[in-house]
Formats: C-alpha cells, structure tokens, sequence
C-alpha cells in the first residue's frame, strides 16, 4: 500500500509507488511529469473523495489524460457519509462530459449502463475486479493461527466463513437464520465494521457466530482457507446490484465453495452458487460442505479455471487495450 511508503519505493524497474501526502515529493514528481513528452494519465477511484475537480484539470492542461475507475455505486452508505462528498460527485459529474480527456473503467454492468446512457460508449471499457492467485494460491503451512481461531478449528465443525466490510448491506438476518437452521456450523466473520450494523444485528447472542475483528491482507488468506464454504451474503440493492466484490475472485483462488446471494456480477461465473432466498442459502451451504466430503474434482476444477481467468493481470490488459484503441 503507497500509504505504507514513506517516500518512494521501487517495485519494478519502471514502477514506483510514491506516498503522495509528502508534498514535496508529489511536487517534485509532477514537476519532472509535465515537462516529460510521453503519454501521461492520472488513475482514481470514483469513491475517491480527497482528490479535487480542480487538480485534475491542471494536470489535463499539462497533458495528462485522465483514467477514471468507476467501481461501485455512487452512495455515501459506501464511505460512510449522509451525503456524496462534494469531490466524488464533481470528478463523475466532470467524467461525463469529457470525453476527450477522460477514459472510463467500470467494474460491474450496472455501472456500463450508468455511462452508456450518460456518456456514450467512447473511450469506454468492462473490467471487473480480480484476485493476485499466487498470494491466495501458494499457502505455508507453518502459519500460526491465534488461540481463538485454533479453538474454532479444533471443533472440527464446518466454518461457514465471510471477509469483508460489515456494513448495512451485509445480510445479518441472513446470517442469523443459518446460525439457528445449522447449530454444528461455526460461522466466522472478519471484516471492518463500516457503520454500526454489525453491534446493532447483536450477534453475539449466537454461540456459533464469531466475529474475529479485521485483518491484515498478509495473512487474511491463511484464515479463509480454514472456512469450509465461502460466502457472500448481502442485501441486493443499488449498492450491491453495481458491486463486483473483490473477494470473489479471492475465493476462487482459495479453492472453497462459494455460496452468495443473487447479486449479478456474481451470477456470470460457474463455480458461484446463487441463493435467492434464506431456505436456498442453507441448501447451499450444506452442499458445499458435501462437495468438499466427496472433494468434487469437475467443481474445483472449475474454481480454479474461473480465479485464472480473473487475476489483476488480466483486468489489467483491458485497460491497456482500451488506452491503444485511442493513444
């Protein structure tokens, strides 16, 4: 992460990652950047909220062109806000009428048609998130978990696992009902908490649910390759219709069975089990944990020909296709 650099850090011979809230350094950068020739492009989030309309237009008129990442509904449940900050809606609001300066990368179809019936289909591309395999994929075994989550693992109970934001959009009922239905299942939840959904849903009423706290990416994966099944269990609605969830892919990459439920971008890929109602949810879930008894070779197979097709070098390759087509 850059905000764990200091300064500036080489990754590769032509990539660097720069801490950006050093002034002196972004200055430094810039100043060499617009007197450079080369093709230049300024790359954010459309959840961004500190970068301002006006610095974006002050390095178009230095020469940059500007990659504009749409990656989930424009809500303020998505930073926590009661309203859009000022700066996202100004740079989606700037997006759509430039669209000589500007291309436009979205992650879900909601979203592609958000653009198509706003902007227009030009300098326009489709990559959803993915997953870096090999962090997911190549494991040590000689990881030590913590005593909580040992205890959890010496149950020998199935763990039905979730890694994310727990937010107002994560199904807590949903969670709820499977607790009851299935009391030899240990379900683990690890995420931030986004907002106060997850004291309010009073889960800890629950023997069988627990809530492990956040976790650092460096070893998030070891815990989720302890859940028996992997789940997605949001609410749909206008946030989730547009989200292309990260952990999908990560999943994938993992080799566990994926239970959510009937959000789009998760319904375009084979090994993704859709449940569209909590009775179906538990179905699921109890055939997963058999798929995993009879290790069902076609299934994990399939996992893992769907976490290949999806890895950030792949997402990537869109970008830098459409970024041709133009440049």
């Amino acid at each position: 992460m850059t905000d764990e650099v200091k300064d500036i850090e080489k990754v590769e011979d032509n990539l660097y990652l720069v801490n950006f809230n050093n002034d002196v350094i972004k200055n430094i950068i810039f100043d060499k950047l617009k007197e450079s020739k080369s093709n230049k492009y300024i790359q954010f989030y459309s959840t961004d909220y500190r970068l301002p309309l006006k610095e974006i237009k002050n390095c178009i008129d230095f020469g940059f062109k500007i990659i504009y990442e749409y990656i989930d509904d424009l809500n303020p449940k998505i930073i926590g806000t009661n309203d859009i900050p000022k700066n996202m809606k100004e740079k989606y609001e700037y997006m759509l009428k430039d669209t000589e300066n500007v291309f436009v990368v979205v992650t879900a179809d909601r979203l592609k048609e958000d653009i198509l019936k706003k902007r227009g289909k030009e300098k326009l591309t489709v990559s959803s998130n993915g997953v870096d395999y090999d962090h997911f994929k190549n494991l040590d075994n000689k990881f030590e978990f913590d005593d909580t989550y040992k205890k959890i693992i010496n149950s020998n109970k199935p763990i039905i696992g979730y890694y994310g934001a727990l937010a107002s959009w994560f199904d807590y009922d949903l969670i709820k009902y499977l607790a009851e239905k299935r009391k030899d299942y240990n379900i683990v939840l690890i995420g931030v908490k986004y907002d106060s959904s997850l004291e309010d849903a009073n889960l800890d009423k629950y023997g069988n649910i627990h809530y492990l706290g956040c976790m650092d990416y460096s070893i998030l994966q070891y815990y989720a390759n302890k859940f028996s099944v992997c789940t997605i269990p949001f609410i749909i609605n206008s946030i989730t219709k547009a989200t292309s969830p990260v952990k999908l892919f990560e999943y994938m990459a993992l080799g566990k069975p994926i239970v959510t439920t009937a959000m789009h971008e998760c319904k375009k890929y084979e090994s993704v089990m859709i449940a569209n109602d909590r009775e179906e949810f538990v179905k699921l879930i109890d055939k997963s944990i058999k798929m995993n008894i009879k290790n069902d070779k076609n299934y994990f197979e399939q996992l893992d020909k769907d976490a290949k097709q999806n890895t950030w070098n792949k997402k990537s390759q869109k970008i830098i296709e459409l970024i041709e087509e133009y440049e």
